[in-house]
């Protein structure tokens, strides 16, 4: 359409083409921008009000005026939770897991690709400091949980064994045991909501003035948006693909899939979707080679298989697995 025409005009380039990676054919879509562009901006497209939930990419896309749209990070599909880092405009929606492969930007660019972290911990009343693993995460795992109104307004038990404890104003406000957090407890406008998990017990009680410290273990992580996948595919023009150290499997690993990726070069923001152009899908290897022979020079893998989708002015102009899916979040122009 014509605001397509004009968008072509100002820069956005979209293509198609394939690529050959040994005996392998791999078919790519992709759209870019100039870095610093001031006509598109590249954004993550996720739901600000509640993370839990799936939503076809168009339903993301359409609220952010985004032209150009791919799915994002990774999720439970059972469950519908994010599992990985979401950042929009300074406020983490979802936090990192597993030390795994993130990009961070401001505005449009360049990109810093890296592998993420969040270090947060609590003080109890000038005591004791506790680690919390996870920040607003379906990822389940032993101890403590933080989760902010940014999950939503409820937060349900993830898993058999909980207790959780509300903080309001540096203090502890009230106390949660299992069966309140099976039916739902409510998450503080301002504040927070730490869950303990797997018999651990509650490190405050109701009344104790508690501190949050958090820091990003990349500088890209106090960038205002981030979203995280893995594995980190390039890093300066070398291929850096090391799944186990961001602890994917190695069936993961080993696996032909479509795939989703966000890229750049020198000059521009790349978001790319690619599927064998003959059958056979690419693997993480072949993917990482395939867009070093496009000259690109950083890059990371999103989630792919069924859920790679690429939307191009509101139409989908490939998906993974040939349905549509629904994902927990995007990226887009």
């Amino acid at each position: 359409g014509p605001e397509m025409q004009d968008l072509i005009k100002k820069g956005l380039v979209v293509d198609q083409r394939v690529v050959q990676v040994g005996v392998k054919r791999i078919q790519l879509y992709r759209a870019s921008v100039q870095h610093n562009t001031s006509a598109l901006l590249l954004r993550p497209l996720a739901p600000s009000h509640a993370q839990p939930g799936l939503r076809y990419l168009n339903q993301l896309a359409q609220p952010a005026k985004a032209m150009v749209a791919v799915n994002g990070g990774f999720f439970n599909r059972v469950r519908q939770l994010p599992l990985g880092a979401v950042r929009l405009d300074n406020k983490w929606l979802s936090g990192p897991i597993l030390n795994r492969g993130a990009i961070g930007w401001d505005r449009n660019g360049p990109l810093i690709f890296g592998r993420l972290q969040l270090i947060q911990d609590m003080t109890v009343a000038g005591r004791r400091r506790w680690p919390l693993g996870m920040l607003n995460s379906g990822y389940v795992q032993r101890g403590l949980s933080r989760y902010t109104r940014a999950w939503g307004p409820t937060y349900r038990a993830l898993s058999g064994e909980e207790q959780a404890l509300t903080l309001k104003e540096g203090r502890v406000d009230a106390v949660y045991d299992q069966s309140a957090l099976v039916r739902g407890v409510p998450l503080p406008l301002k504040g927070d909501l730490i869950v303990a998990r797997g018999g651990i017990a509650l490190p405050a009680q109701v009344g104790d003035a508690v501190t949050i410290k958090i820091r990003s273990s990349n500088p890209l992580g106090e960038r205002p948006q981030v979203i995280g996948g893995g594995p980190l595919l390039l890093q300066k023009g070398r291929v850096v693909l090391n799944g186990r150290q961001e602890g994917f499997s190695p069936g993961f690993l080993a696996v032909s899939a479509p795939r989703t990726v966000v890229a750049q070069d020198k000059e521009r923001i790349w978001l790319l979707t690619a599927k064998g152009a003959n059958g056979s899908d690419p693997t993480l290897l072949e993917t990482s080679l395939a867009l070093r022979q496009l000259e690109l020079t950083d890059a990371l893998n999103l989630d792919g298989g069924g859920s790679t989708t690429m939307l191009i002015a509101n139409t989908t102009v490939m998906t993974g697995r040939g349905i549509t899916p629904r994902v927990q979040n995007g990226l887009g122009f």
